[in-house]
């Protein structure tokens, strides 16, 4: 699953500097092309539609940033080429499915 959060100014109820820019970035998230992985991508889409998948931080540069929120995925930033929360593991479609139940996305 690939997709790009564009840059933007935050509102006044999701963002830590209300009104400042923040940098989008690129991100690619890895399922497995299975019934399971399938399964879980629509699960996502849910998550992704409630905006449940990311959230705007501060970065370690001190600049705000788009970047995911309490949900795990295991991404790899494309502008970096660094692993975050590498992929494969046997226990992720368990523990996201967890969490999005936990958040209402069934």
């Amino acid at each position: 699953m690939q997709g790009r959060t564009p840059e933007g100014r935050g509102f006044q109820d999701k963002h830590p500097n209300p009104g400042q820019p923040y940098t989008g970035s690129q991100m690619c998230t890895y399922l497995p092309d299975n019934h399971e992985g399938k399964t879980v991508l629509k699960l996502l889409e849910k998550a992704f539609n409630q905006q449940l998948l990311f959230t705007i931080a501060i970065g370690e540069s001190g600049d705000d940033v788009v970047t995911t929120a309490s949900v795990p995925l295991k991404i790899q930033l494309e502008e970096e080429g660094s692993m975050i929360d590498g992929y494969p593991d046997k226990n992720y479609l368990m523990t996201l499915s967890k969490v999005l139940r936990n958040k209402g996305i069934k």
